[in-house]
Parts: structure tokens; sequence; C-alpha cells
């Protein structure tokens, strides 16, 4: 799988304006881009790195990323704003 840095240069190519968080904290949940050039992120993994590498329980984590990005997304230029990818799971 592509670096962080490697998606993010051939994103650029792709669509200079495409907005990206800036936070090295979800660096490892950018996994690709859509058809129109706009940054993908796996909510899991960003979850999944609140919890890992900021103490918090899963709960917390979740509630921070809904406070913090997922509210944040409203603010942003919709032609360019990321996109958050949830995963289905096996049941």
């Amino acid at each position: 799988m592509p670096t962080y840095d490697e998606i993010r240069a051939e994103l650029a190519e792709y669509n200079p304006d495409a907005i990206m968080f800036e936070a090295p904290d979800y660096a490892s949940a950018l996994v690709g881009w859509t058809h129109d050039y706009r940054a993908v992120y796996d909510m899991d993994l960003c979850i999944e790195h609140l919890v890992e590498h900021d103490g918090m329980t899963h709960e917390e984590a979740e509630e921070c990323f809904s406070y913090n990005t997922l509210r944040a997304l409203d603010y942003m230029d919709a032609e360019h704003r990321p996109v958050l990818l949830h995963r289905a799971r096996e049941r």
C-alpha cells in the first residue's frame, strides 16, 4: 500500500486544492482518493489511532472524532473536502 506521502503527492498532482487532514494523527488512515480526486480516510483507522496514541477509550475516541473531525467537514469546501469511509463489519 502506498505511503501517506506518496498518496498526498499523487493526489496533489490531480487536485492541488484537495483538502487533507494536516494532523499527522490521521496519516495512516489516508487510504486513497475518489473519482473526483478528493482524499479518502478510513474512519475506523482514525479512531483506532486516537485509542492507541492518545490513550482514549474507544467510546472517547469516537466522540472526539465526531466532535472535532466530522463537524469540521461542514465548514470545508464541499468540492475539495475529504471523504470518510466507514468499513462494513461482518455479522
